[in-house]
């Protein structure tokens, strides 16, 4: 083969692989044209599918919007609409403010009482305590001991005695005591009465002379407990607890009355919702 011969051999080779390049590249851009064509589809059918949903989920709300505003078309009423709920929203967080401080309001303990009964049995000639009596001091016969955070002493307490006779050996503690202002727990809110482990009970025996038997039996103690005016809880204690005064007697001066005391151990609060919710 001469080299010219060679040359247009090599030349029709190059026109060949030329033309079958352009149709490669040709189909390879068809394909690619038509792979976005059918993403471009898809995407499109997505966007039908979610705006049909919106639509969807926008119907109660346009019908809402149009009976509210009738004289509007559906884009300005809905635009009202949103206007509206805004200001609801704005009002609603308004409110939370003042729904904290009416809740702080009512949980905080402004007047605490006890309307205490303690009925008790003995040997005695003649009553060793008064049918009522009064006295200038505001005397405790009801403590709420906090033993773990030391929070102060809570005093229930009364210028007047008041005792009911059953019978000759048997007869009741009857009075309302009461927190004196700008003592524990008052202005405080109610949680902190859940720090309290231990509660007394007491009453006083002012002519402890005429006791025959140093000990006296406490049939029952019903206590009901009242914040704000309102009966927060009660505490009943129907077992037979036996109080042994010889101590007590044997220490007592000639003009000193000796006071029976009963202690009741662990969480005060909860013992008297629990057995409120048990009434």
């Amino acid at each position: 083969m001469d080299w010219l011969t060679f040359f247009r051999v090599a030349g029709y080779v190059a026109i060949f692989l030329g033309v079958i390049c352009t149709v490669g590249v040709d189909i390879i851009k068809t394909k690619q044209e038509k792979k976005r064509e059918e993403l471009a589809s898809s995407s499109l059918n997505e966007l039908k599918d979610d705006v049909k949903k919106a639509n969807k989920a926008l119907e109660p709300f346009s019908d809402i919007a149009l009976k509210l505003y009738p004289s509007l078309d559906q884009k300005n009423a809905l635009e009202k609409l949103r206007q509206r709920l805004d200001i609801i929203d704005q009002e609603i967080s308004n409110s939370k403010g003042l729904i904290n401080d009416l809740n702080k309001e009512k949980n905080t303990i402004k007047t605490f009482e006890a309307l205490v009964k303690v009925t008790f049995t003995g040997k005695w000639l003649g009553m060793p305590y008064p049918q009522s009596l009064e006295s200038p001091a505001c005397t405790p016969y009801l403590f709420w001991v906090d033993n773990s955070t030391k929070r102060p002493t809570i005093e229930f307490c009364s210028t007047k005695i008041k005792f009911e006779t059953i019978n000759a050996s048997e007869a009741v503690f009857a009075n309302t005591l009461s927190v004196q202002p700008g003592s524990m727990p008052l202005g405080s809110l109610i949680y902190v009465l859940g720090q309290y482990d231990e509660m007394v009970v007491s009453f006083p025996l002012i002519w402890r002379k005429r006791l025959i038997d140093s000990s006296i039996n406490i049939k029952d103690i019903k206590i009901t407990f009242l914040i704000n005016g309102s009966e927060w809880g009660k505490f009943n204690e129907e077992k037979l607890i036996v109080v042994d005064l010889k101590e007590p007697l044997n220490k007592a001066k000639n003009d000193e009355f000796i006071v029976p005391e009963i202690a009741f151990y662990g969480n005060i609060a909860s013992t008297i919702r629990s057995a409120s919710n048990k009434q």
